[in-house]
């Protein structure tokens, strides 16, 4: 979806694969994070999800996914900033502005 291909089920099942083999190769938690949150935005942009600005699905939940890592550390901050970037970029898709402040 950010290079412009379609969005299929398929594109979900690509970033479980994806999730799956960081995990096999001993990635850190943070690295494969990023795949569970890029999943949940394709899920939301099909309309899988009771709100497409809120990470709360099958993938994922912001709560669980954050609760995951210590507080203040550059693992916690780099999911952070990774969920919020693609929260923002279904903001502006979606129009939602008070996400978007």
């Amino acid at each position: 979806f950010l290079s412009g291909v379609p969005i299929t089920a398929k594109t979900e099942e690509e970033f479980h694969t994806f999730e799956k083999k960081c995990q096999k190769y001993n990635q850190p938690p943070s690295v494969y994070s990023t795949f569970k949150i890029y999943r949940q935005l394709a899920m939301n942009l099909q309309g899988q999800a009771d709100s497409p600005v809120k990470f709360d699905g099958i993938a994922m939940t912001e709560e669980d996914l954050l609760s995951s890592f210590e507080p203040d550390t550059p693992q916690y901050k780099q999911t952070l900033r990774d969920l919020s970037s693609c929260k923002m970029m279904a903001a502006c898709i979606f129009g939602d502005l008070p996400t978007l402040e």
